[in-house]
């Protein structure tokens, strides 16, 4: 099962999932009301981590964190809120307006005042590979795009999968967010007499095989035998 903390953030990964694919087919949204449910979802988030860790768990980077980032619970809603802009301004590439609007204002500056989490990508690497929470909710977050350099991101999710091998085997079904369960369907056996079948049929094809061309060859022998008999009698007549 996967930790207390990722279920917490996996209905907000879900919807951001959902919301991705349903505004890449129709770019005409309503950009406030989507910002207002993901400052709520961000909000609980923030509360129901807070209410199941340790009182006062801190982070070591504070300094490179804005100031209103002193937990861990405060961290992992700054991640969901660097996703949510990310997936925002990717699958509004189509409605070029709400996405400069967007750009402009992204979630992340309402909430904490600053305009990209991207630049604190090694920050948050480092305090993920310290907690195991962290290190599920990143690993998440960049599985759904969150804002990073390409060849950093394929060096951090090869490092977060050495910290997290055993829950992402149990819990892939939360690690992979938006994508479809796997479903595993029971082996199934072929009946006995199906061998049995298919082993005298290739037998019966066989000995056909082999009648059919030993005639042949039968044939192709007799009548060489015959026309050099035919010749050799012409010559005695000769």
């Amino acid at each position: 099962m996967a930790s207390e903390v990722f279920q917490i953030v996996y209905p907000m990964m879900t919807y951001l999932g959902n919301l991705r694919s349903r505004i890449k087919s129709d770019s005409d949204v309503n950009s406030d009301d989507i910002r207002n449910k993901l400052k709520l979802m961000h909000t609980t988030i923030e509360n129901s981590v807070k209410d199941i860790q340790t009182p006062g768990k801190t982070i070591s980077k504070i300094d490179q964190f804005p100031d209103n980032i002193k937990t861990q619970a405060q961290l992992i809603g700054y991640i969901m809120v660097g996703l949510s802009d990310s997936v925002m301004i990717d699958a509004l590439k189509k409605n070029k307006s709400l996405q400069n609007e967007w750009i402009e204002n992204p979630l992340e500056n309402e909430i904490f005042g600053r305009r990209s989490s991207g630049d604190l990508f090694d920050s948050l690497m480092i305090e993920s590979e310290s907690s195991q929470d962290l290190a599920e909710v990143f690993y998440g977050a960049l599985c759904m795009g969150f804002t990073y350099d390409n060849e950093k991101t394929k060096v951090a999710k090869k490092r977060l999968f050495q910290i997290l091998p055993d829950s992402i085997t149990k819990n892939n079904k939360y690690l992979s967010p938006g994508s479809s369960e796997a479903v595993c369907a029971k082996e199934k056996k072929l009946p006995p007499y199906f061998g049995y079948t298919a082993t005298f049929v290739m037998i019966a094809v066989s000995i056909l095989f082999y009648l059919i061309s030993s005639n042949v060859l039968w044939k192709i022998a007799t009548d060489d035998i015959r026309n050099t008999a035919e010749i050799i009698r012409q010559l005695e007549v000769e």
